[in-house]
């Protein structure tokens, strides 16, 4: 970093929250409210567009791909920029996106802006971390990690639920107007309140990928790479696993997208504490441990008496939006300590690991559907959550970060 942007460096400044991260966090709001009214909306846009619902699926598939893609590209292109102008701008841009995606007439002008939203959303997720570590004292990162965190869980907390209640009674296309609009005075905010002069070192593509001979830095994307694959296979078939293997009515899916959003506002609140009590290896261990268990135990809740076995799917959900984000802080936290002079170009990696993980979650989870039903997600999750935590446990570098 060339310059610090004030000696009064800390998540908490005088016993108040830093506005600097605030804003941060609205910035990150914006983009998980996006993110997580597409996978209810898909039904609706192929509706009206004509597309059956295998084809609306290109408009995850084109984000995720552009998203793993644009991480290390465009780390490399603005790295150097001042962050002010690259945050306001990425979010300006994002909003821009989300309203060329509620007037496109076609689903493959859809697929298109949503790929350029995925840049914008990739670039400003990395920006914000790296910018929320430069603000805080080294034994305050956790925290400041936290706040920027808080602001994408109250995104899947208020924005999934909201979002389907929006496109349910006023269309998709109003949905994505919403997104718009709060993205714009996001991206106003931050240019208003964000102040100019942090700025970082330029680094092309050959030393952006010059990152992953770090010691200890592959371990880490690897970890995401498993970890995440393994939430989004419970994430992107949720409603499969609801009603086929819980016999659930599909009316108690918003009920279930609430308990997971609070359960992600709890865990971006307290995974930053943990992390600076515990240290982050040591915490993003025991989480993810935690995490395989629960997973694993996914097929035993159907055998539970009817009557509860809503209630403990709910408990489920929330729990598993507790350990995701409280680890995705945890991860970030240790590449701060292993890569500290280039983390903004380790998180848009440890972003495009993630993003893979995704993919190949995905696919795994649809083979498991297809070939073992639905009540076989769960141990496919674990597994790969338990990939994830092995590679922490056995990566000494890991344990000074």
């Amino acid at each position: 970093m060339s310059r610090r942007i004030s000696a009064d460096r800390g998540a908490v400044v005088g016993g108040i929250v830093d506005t600097r991260l605030v804003v941060l966090a609205l910035g990150q709001f914006v983009g998980t409210m996006e993110s997580s009214a597409v996978p209810a909306l898909l039904p609706s846009i192929g509706a009206e567009t004509g597309a059956s619902l295998a084809d609306t699926g290109y408009v995850v598939f084109g984000y995720t791909v552009a998203y793993a893609i644009a991480a290390p590209v465009l780390g490399a292109l603005l790295g150097a920029a001042d962050r002010r102008r690259v945050l306001a701008a990425a979010e300006l841009t994002l909003g821009l996106c989300a309203l060329l995606i509620a007037l496109a007439p076609t689903l493959q002008l859809i697929i298109v802006a949503r790929a350029l939203l995925a840049g914008a959303a990739v670039l400003f997720t990395s920006m914000a971390q790296a910018t929320a570590v430069a603000v805080a004292a080294p034994e305050r990162r956790g925290r400041a990690l936290s706040i920027l965190l808080t602001g994408g869980t109250l995104g899947v907390a208020v924005g999934a639920p909201l979002n389907a209640l929006i496109g349910l009674q006023f269309g998709w296309r109003v949905t994505f107007g919403v997104v718009a609009v709060v993205a714009i005075i996001a991206a106003a905010t931050i240019w208003l309140r964000l102040p100019a002069g942090i700025v970082g070192e330029r680094r092309g593509l050959r030393e952006r990928f010059a990152v992953l001979v770090q010691p200890g830095v592959p371990a880490i994307l690897a970890t995401s790479l498993f970890y995440l694959g393994g939430a989004f296979v419970i994430t992107i078939y949720l409603a499969a696993i609801t009603t086929q293997a819980m016999h659930l009515a599909a009316s108690t899916l918003p009920l279930l997208l609430l308990a997971n959003g609070l359960g992600s506002v709890l865990g971006g609140m307290t995974g930053g504490q943990l992390i600076d009590r515990f240290g982050a290896r040591r915490s993003v261990l025991a989480l993810m441990l935690a995490t395989v268990v629960v997973m694993a135990l996914i097929p035993a809740v159907p055998l539970l008496p009817e009557p509860l076995i809503l209630p403990v799917w709910m408990l489920v959900v929330a729990f598993l939006g507790v350990t995701g984000w409280a680890v995705f802080a945890g991860l970030i936290a240790m590449l701060a300590g292993l890569a500290p002079q280039v983390l903004p170009l380790a998180a848009s990696l440890n972003l495009s690991a993630m993003n893979v993980g995704i993919a190949i979650g995905a696919v795994a989870g649809s083979t498991a559907l297809a070939r073992a039903g639905a009540g076989s997600l769960g141990l496919v999750a674990a597994a790969f959550c338990l990939c994830g935590a092995a590679i922490v446990l056995f990566n000494r570098r890991a344990a000074a970060a």
